[in-house]
C-alpha cells in the first residue's frame, strides 16, 4: 500500500514538471539532437588515431595496442557520456518547467482579462523565469483596472446628474439655469471621452 502510494506521488511530482509535455520534450529531443552531434564529432576526433591504426596499420603488435587502448577509452566515455546525458534531459526539463510554469499562469490571466475578469494577477514561482514579463502584464491589468474605475465613476456621475436634471427640470425658470445644467452634463461627458481615449482600436486615426 505504502509503496502504490510513493509511486503515485513521484509519478504526479513528473507530471507536475512536464507541465506542457509536448513542447518541452520537443525541446529536449532537439537539445539531444545537438548534444549527440557533438559527442560523435569529440568522440569521433579523438579516437580517430585508434581506429586508423587498427584499421590501417600493417603492423599486428600496433594494431593490437590500438584496439585495447580504443577499447579502453571508450569503456570510459561511454559511463560519461551516458551520465552527461541524463543531467542534460533533468536540466532542461527543469528550465523549461521554470519557463512554460509562467507561460501557463500567463495565459489563463489574459483569458481572464479577455472575458471582462481584472481581478486574476500573475504570480511566479521564486525560481521561475519570465519574472520582468509577469511584472508588466500585472500592471497592464493595473492600469485597465484603473481607466475602468474612473470610467465606472464618471458614469455615476453622468449618471446622478441627469437624474437630478429630469426631476428638477420643472423648475428651471431661466435659460441661465438651463445652460448651467447643459454645461454640467457637458463637463461630465468630456470626462467620459477622455477616459475613453486612453484606448485605442484597429481602424483609430
Amino acid at each position: 500500500m505504502a509503496e502504490n502510494k510513493k509511486s503515485v506521488v513521484s509519478k504526479r511530482h513528473i507530471k507536475n514538471y512536464l507541465i506542457n509535455r509536448h513542447d518541452q520534450l520537443r525541446i529536449v529531443l532537439i537539445t539531444l539532437i545537438y548534444l549527440s552531434v557533438i559527442v560523435i564529432l569529440i568522440v569521433g576526433i579523438v579516437l580517430y588515431p585508434y581506429l586508423s591504426d587498427i584499421f590501417f596499420s600493417k603492423d599486428l603488435n600496433i594494431q593490437y595496442r590500438s584496439s585495447q587502448a580504443f577499447l579502453l577509452l571508450l569503456s570510459r566515455l561511454l559511463p560519461v557520456v551516458g551520465i552527461i546525458f541524463i543531467l542534460v534531459v533533468i536540466h532542461q526539463i527543469i528550465i523549461t518547467h521554470r519557463i512554460w510554469g509562467p507561460l501557463v499562469n500567463i495565459t489563463n490571466t489574459i483569458k481572464m482579462v479577455g472575458i471582462g475578469d481584472l481581478t486574476r494577477k500573475v504570480f511566479p514561482r521564486r525560481n521561475d523565469y519570465l519574472k520582468n514579463q509577469c511584472r508588466q502584464i500585472n500592471e497592464m491589468i493595473e492600469s485597465l483596472s484603473s481607466h475602468i474605475s474612473n470610467l465606472r465613476e464618471n458614469h455615476a456621475k453622468l449618471t446622478g446628474t441627469l437624474v437630478d436634471i429630469s426631476e428638477s427640470i420643472e423648475n428651471l425658470n431661466t435659460r441661465n439655469e438651463f445652460e448651467a445644467c447643459l454645461n454640467k452634463i457637458r463637463r461630465e461627458v468630456e470626462l467620459l471621452t477622455k477616459d475613453i481615449s486612453c484606448f485605442k482600436l484597429e481602424g483609430d486615426n
